[in-house]
């Protein structure tokens, strides 16, 4: 269709629930979409057709379980978030595989284990923003900062003021 061009898509807070594959898995082009503040329980089921995607925020919806390793297939990403959702469980280490990553964004999940070394290796790489909610308790992620995450428990390493 006529739209298969478009590089840009904005359905942020908008009640959203259902596969927007649906209207723009044709969509080849796509270069940024951002879907937070929806009700999304899934991630687009389009998101490994989209060679041309680079920028992906679905962060603020409802998406369960653990964080799908399928995502880790989309290598070209620059910017992830998929915080503040209900992901819960470990984070694998195939997501050390997303080498272009620049900002990865994890926070306000359920999230636990340790961050696996071959996320924490891209921070030596193109990675600058790593963020997760991050204590010495086991209930949620343990990860050093600032050699590995920049954020922690709303604690920006990029941004603080005595550095």
């Amino acid at each position: 269709g006529i739209l298969k061009d478009v590089t840009y898509v904005d359905l942020s807070v908008n009640l959203l629930d259902r596969d927007v594959s649906e209207v723009i898995g044709g969509w080849t082009h796509l270069e940024e979409l951002r879907l937070s503040s929806n009700n999304f329980e899934s991630l687009p089921s389009s998101l490994n057709d989209w060679k041309a995607l680079n920028y992906l925020d679905i962060s603020s919806n409802e998406i369960e379980g653990p964080i799908p390793e399928s995502l880790a297939l989309s290598t070209q990403l620059v910017y992830l978030d998929i915080s503040s959702n209900d992901f819960d469980g470990t984070i694998s280490s195939v997501f050390g595989n997303m080498t272009s990553l620049k900002s990865f964004y994890m926070q306000g999940n359920a999230l636990v284990g340790s961050m696996p070394d071959t996320i924490c290796g891209l921070r030596s790489g193109e990675l600058r923003h790593l963020s997760v909610d991050c204590k010495t308790s086991s209930e949620e992620v343990q990860c050093d900062v600032p050699a590995c995450c920049t954020v922690c428990n709303d604690y920006d390493v990029d941004r603080n003021p005595f550095t």
